[in-house]
């Protein structure tokens, strides 16, 4: 039930958001809108990778169901093929055999190299918003293929119900928003998220542990939503849902819990 009121709520959000656009249809309204629609669909994706953990509802079908259709469809990925690789991220996590290297070491798109370069990063954030995610977005889809078929017709067909439903509505806006956020502005937080988790040298201990104050709540909603600043937890008992996670930091004290200057330090000088 957290999970579903989860889900509603973000896209409560997302129609708040293009009530502003609709009501107020000015370019600053509609910038506005593209970054508090790409966080939006980050936080979906955090709920997605929670279904694939089938933590979304205790029945597998229903989990598998609701997954799909709230949150991994309407970004485009299948979750068959999504939860092999996110099962084999975890099984070999931070070995040569961990499917997400296969994207952060390509030789062509790596873009979370040590030490942190504070003016690169912003530069890749800013050819974000132009594009600059996309050739990531491609390779994500292509590491989370799946030969189901029957996936790809179903998401597809969603999508043009979809955008034939607002066009029939006269809400075109709405599916362009939706679509332009997901090839821009959700790489950006999705970008930023990656460098809180295993983004280290420490080969012991490939997932990087760290807290985040609770005054940067826009950080965490946007880029850190859904406790994912807890990935040590999450990777050592993956069968918890994000709600439960703060319990589990609680039974451990090591490693040691970064602060945020911490993980400043050590992204920049690449070294604990």
């Amino acid at each position: 039930m957290i999970w579903l009121l989860s889900v509603l709520s973000e896209y409560l959000c997302f129609w708040v958001v293009c009530g502003m656009v609709y009501y107020n249809p000015e370019w600053y309204d509609f910038i506005i809108a593209l970054f508090l629609t790409g966080a939006i669909q980050h936080r979906l994706g955090i709920l997605a990778h929670e279904g694939s953990h089938h933590l979304a509802f205790g029945k597998n079908s229903l989990n598998d169901f609701a997954t799909r259709l709230f949150t991994l469809y309407p970004l485009n990925m299948n979750l068959s093929g999504y939860r092999e690789f996110h099962w084999n991220h975890h099984r070999f996590v931070g070995t040569d055999k961990d499917p997400e290297k296969i994207h952060t070491k390509n030789p062509y798109l790596a873009q979370w190299n040590l030490p942190f370069r504070p003016a690169l990063v912003i530069l890749q954030c800013l050819l974000d918003l132009v594009g600059g995610g996309v050739p990531h977005l491609a390779m994500a889809g292509y590491l989370t293929r799946t030969e189901q078929k029957r996936e790809y017709v179903a998401m597809f067909s969603l999508s043009l119900l979809t955008i034939g439903i607002f066009y029939w509505l006269g809400l075109v806006f709405v599916p362009i928003l939706w679509y332009i956020s997901l090839g821009t502005t959700f790489w950006l937080f999705f970008r930023l998220r990656m460098w809180t988790e295993h983004i280290t040298r420490v080969e012991e201990d490939p997932t990087i542990r760290f807290a985040i104050p609770w005054w940067l709540f826009p950080i965490k909603w946007a880029i850190l939503p859904y406790n994912t600043w807890m990935h040590w937890e999450h990777h050592k008992h993956p069968q918890k849902p994000f709600y439960l996670l703060p319990l589990v930091r609680e039974f451990y004290q090591e490693p040691k819990i970064l602060s945020l200057k911490e993980l400043w330090n050590h992204h920049r000088k690449d070294n604990l």
